[in-house]
């Protein structure tokens, strides 16, 4: 722009000139037209000077225009750079205030641990005074042990002489032990066996005192036309799984609790047995199951007594007035009398449970 204000004051003072040189005086034509022609020349290299500064004024412009979008992109970077710098000396700033934390707990660590070499090298001082204390309180425990084990190998060998004795002693008593253990077992047999043997005495009582009353009912009988039976086929029924080499018995008040003369069941189906017997009327009979195994002569050898106290049935002549004379009593391994029926049949074929 600077260029193009001197070339028009340039193209201005040359009008003036040619102006002033057309009211000079006609001094010369030749030197008119040669100033002419020369001003002529100089008005066009002055246009085409002025032209190229007008193009160059263009191109400076269009420069002006791309540094001005330059110096706009660079202040957007430096306020980013700003941004970024102002982040970043927060995170310094934090990072710093994280380290003077942790330079003060070392500092506080650092204070803690001298206190704790100073009690250290308190109690080191105190354990070597304690140490040379003890050196001497050891040697005198050395002596004092030297004393106590020439007293312990005395007390050893007296010990020793002791224990041997009651050794003999124990051994004596042991067998003392065992004699009377096989005596009470002896005796338990024994009073087991006269327990029995009173039982059956007194069941022995018990049927001769029935049958006395059934002789004197059969004699009362004799002298009506009702003919009543003295005896009912009662059919005994458990249901009980064994091995094969085991069976069941019945044994009772009848056979004075004899397993030699009690009644073996028979096995139907692998697991219930039934045994009928003839028992006698107006009497209360008791009775119990127990399982058994063939001895070497073939004879029933008792394994197992059925649990419990004995069960008891008892028929009265008037209940089989007019039944058929023949019942079943059916049982479990567990007594259960309330759950385990007594079935009595008519004459006619019909079957009516009732009490035992």
């Amino acid at each position: 722009e600077s260029q193009i204000s001197g070339r028009n004051t340039t193209v201005q003072n040359l009008e003036q000139r040619l102006i002033e040189m057309e009211e000079l005086s006609e001094q010369s034509k030749a030197d008119s037209e040669s100033a002419r022609s020369t001003f002529e020349a100089e008005l066009s290299a002055a246009q085409e000077e002025q032209r190229v500064a007008e193009t160059n004024a263009k191109a400076a412009n269009e420069r002006v225009k791309a540094t001005e979008s330059e110096l706009m992109d660079l202040r957007s970077r430096i306020e980013n750079f700003e941004a970024q710098s102002q982040e970043k000396e927060n995170l310094l700033q934090e990072e710093a205030r994280a380290f003077r934390v942790k330079i003060e707990e070392l500092e506080n660590a650092e204070r803690e641990l001298e206190r704790q070499v100073m009690e250290a090298k308190e109690n080191l001082s105190d354990a070597e005074t304690r140490a040379k204390s003890s050196e001497v309180q050891v040697g005198n425990l050395q002596l004092q042990i030297e004393e106590a084990r020439k007293e312990h190998a005395k007390t050893l060998n007296s010990l020793t002489i002791e224990k041997d004795a009651l050794l003999v002693a124990k051994n004596s008593l042991e067998n003392e032990v065992d004699a009377l253990k096989d005596t009470v077992a002896t005796s338990t047999n024994m009073l087991r066996q006269k327990e029995m043997e009173s039982e059956a005495q007194m069941v022995a009582l018990q049927n001769e005192k029935l049958r006395a009353e059934i002789q004197k009912q059969r004699v009362e009988l004799e002298d009506t036309s009702m003919k009543l039976p003295f005896s009912v086929d009662a059919k005994f029924i458990v249901t009980f799984d064994l091995p094969s080499n085991q069976f069941l018995v019945l044994t009772g008040s009848w056979c004075e609790w004899k397993v030699s003369a009690s009644e073996e069941m028979m096995c139907a189906n692998k697991k219930t047995w039934t045994k009928e017997v003839p028992l006698g009327l107006d009497v209360t009979h008791e009775y119990k199951y127990l399982i058994c195994e063939r001895d070497s002569n073939g004879e029933p050898k008792q394994v197992e007594w059925q649990n419990g106290s004995n069960s008891m049935f008892g028929a009265s002549s008037g209940a089989l007035r007019n039944m058929r004379g023949d019942l079943e009593i059916h049982d479990s391994w567990i007594p259960n009398p309330s759950k385990n029926p007594v079935f009595l049949f008519s004459k006619s074929g019909g079957k009516f449970e009732t009490d035992r």
